[in-house]
């Protein structure tokens, strides 16, 4: 958690949970579509996480913490 949110810091785990869960919800009840993921800093970290379970169409990663995290690379759009 930062600030007044509630939760702690899982060091992506946790978040990427919480993301991957939010995009099943959107999904179920939007329908299925594709999928844009955006994240800023520890944001950006999470979205590399997020993308390696569901591919998304747009990946937008705004000053990535590239220094603090390591990431797998981003599977290669097939289209």
């Amino acid at each position: 958690g930062v600030g007044r949110s509630e939760g702690g810091f899982d060091e992506g785990r946790g978040e990427t949970e919480d993301a991957l869960a939010a995009l099943a919800y959107a999904q179920q009840r939007y329908g299925p579509g594709p999928a844009v993921l955006a994240g800023f800093s520890f944001g950006a970290y999470v979205q590399t996480r997020v993308a390696q379970a569901c591919g998304p169409e747009r990946l937008v990663l705004v000053g990535p913490a590239v220094s603090r995290f390591e990431a797998a690379p981003v599977p290669s759009n097939p289209w």
